[in-house]
This record gives C-alpha cells, sequence and structure tokens, in this order.
C-alpha cells in the first residue's frame, strides 16, 4: 500500500514541478510526513533532498547544454554560497526536531503564497548583477532548503527576480543549477550519520537505507518525477495563468494546513 501511494506521489511530484515551476521538495517533504509520522524529521529532509538533487541535476545538464550558464564568475558565487549554506544547514537537522521544521517549511510555504499576490516583477530590471546580493541568495536560500527538505525552488525563484533583479529567461536555469549544489550538501552530512534506532521504521522501506538516505524512496520518486513530468508540460499548456495560480494557492493552503493542524 505505501508503495503505490509513493508511486503516485512520485508522479504528482513530476507533475507540479514542472506545471507549477517548483523543485518538489513542497511536496515530498509533507507526503512523507504523512506517510512515515513515526520517522525522524532528519531521514524525511535527507531522503528529499537527495530526490530533488538528481531531478535539478537532469535539469541543470539540459540549461548547460542550452548555454544558459555564459557568466563563468556568476556560476563560481552560487556553487561557493550554495556549498557554504547547504553544509551549514545539513548539520543544523541534527539539532532541530521535527515539530520546528514542520513549522518553518510551513512558514516559508505561507511566505511563498503571500509574494504569490503581492509581488509585481518590475518593469526595468538593473542590467547589472551585483555579486553580494547573488552571494546571499545562494546562502540563504540552500540553508532554508538544507533544515526543511525543499529543493529551493520556493525559496530561490522570488530571490532571484526580486533581490538579485536576474532577468527572468536566466532564473529557472541558475534556480536549478542553485538547488542541484544546495541539496548536494545538504544530503551529504546525512549519508555518512547512522540511524540510531530501526524500531520505528516501516518494514517496506527499511532495507533501502544508506546512513539517513532511503534510496528506494529517492528512485521511486526520481522515476515518477520523470513520468509526470511530460504531464505536467501538457497541463501547462492547456491551463491559463489565472486558474494555474488558483490552483498553486490551494496547493500552498493545502500543504500548509496539513503540516500545522494534522
Amino acid at each position: 500500500m505505501i508503495i503505490s501511494i509513493l508511486i503516485i506521489g512520485g508522479l504528482a511530484v513530476g507533475v507540479m514541478s514542472s506545471f507549477f515551476g517548483i523543485g518538489g521538495g513542497a511536496i515530498m517533504v509533507p507526503l512523507l510526513y504523512a506517510l512515515f509520522p513515526t520517522l525522524d524529521n532528519t531521514i524525511i529532509i535527507s531522503t528529499s533532498l537527495t530526490t530533488v538533487f538528481f531531478i535539478t541535476t537532469i535539469n541543470s545538464y539540459q540549461f548547460f547544454r542550452e548555454k544558459y550558464f555564459k557568466n563563468k564568475k556568476q556560476i563560481v558565487l552560487i556553487i561557493f554560497s550554495t556549498i557554504i549554506g547547504g553544509l551549514t544547514g545539513g548539520l543544523f537537522t541534527n539539532v532541530i526536531g521535527t515539530e520546528p521544521s514542520k513549522q518553518i517549511l510551513a512558514v516559508i510555504l505561507f511566505l511563498s503564497l503571500v509574494r504569490l499576490y503581492f509581488y509585481q516583477e518590475p518593469e526595468n530590471k538593473k542590467k547589472k548583477i551585483q555579486s553580494w546580493k547573488l552571494i546571499l541568495t545562494g546562502l540563504m536560500g540552500s540553508f532554508i532548503s538544507s533544515i526543511t527538505g525543499l529543493g529551493g525552488g520556493i525559496v530561490f525563484v522570488p530571490m532571484l527576480l526580486s533581490f538579485v533583479m536576474l532577468d527572468s529567461k536566466r532564473v529557472s536555469a541558475y534556480s536549478n543549477l542553485m538547488m542541484m549544489t544546495a541539496t548536494l550538501m545538504g544530503a551529504l552530512p546525512h549519508l555518512f550519520t547512522p540511524i540510531v534506532s530501526i524500531d520505528l521504521i516501516p518494514t517496506e522501506i527499511a532495507a533501502y537505507f544508506i546512513g539517513k538516505i532511503n534510496l528506494g524512496i529517492v528512485t521511486i520518486f526520481v522515476l515518477g518525477g520523470v513520468i509526470g513530468a511530460f504531464m505536467g508540460r501538457i497541463f501547462n499548456n492547456s491551463i491559463g495563468a489565472s486558474l494555474k495560480k488558483k490552483l498553486f494557492s490551494l496547493l500552498l493552503l493545502a500543504l500548509i494546513a496539513k503540516l500545522l493542524f494534522f
């Protein structure tokens, strides 16, 4: 039963990520908390981060082939800042409990919902990207990504648009690169951290752990994400922007309610 739900969840992650433009962590983390309420938060977070890493690596490779990463200085700053933020956040998950992690995630989703309605993209953006803004975005986004299990897209995209003032054509490419590095660094500490107790781990997933990362769940989500992405692109081409915005708002509200009240 759990495996079937994970397969459906993986497809949903793919559809949601390609349709709404988010990495999938905002879907995976609440789903895993619901399916495995007895699991430690570090297991759920590290498994989500590893999944997003594989998905964004595939996306970043495609963006690289399409020559979106021409500015080498900006790429170095992105990698440097997300490595530091991701590693730091990964270490903090060992001292932050499950309930605080849920609350932090709920706050971030709520802020994203507020931004959806009140942020308007400036008509005239600055052409020159300030390095310190790019570094701060990488540090903050990757740290938040690591302590919540989010890929970071729901954090990186608003900051790249409204704070860094990056042109919209490069936002998706830069966000995927940031998510790729941030999730790798966030997941690494958990790869070498053994599980203290396996008593509360469901038998269906108990055999697939390396450190605190469950490769069985990761594989299901990644395969589902690739397949679901095709479905998401079909929906994206057939549904208008206004309806899409309303659907995304309902999704965020449902996730927030699940994290805080159920």
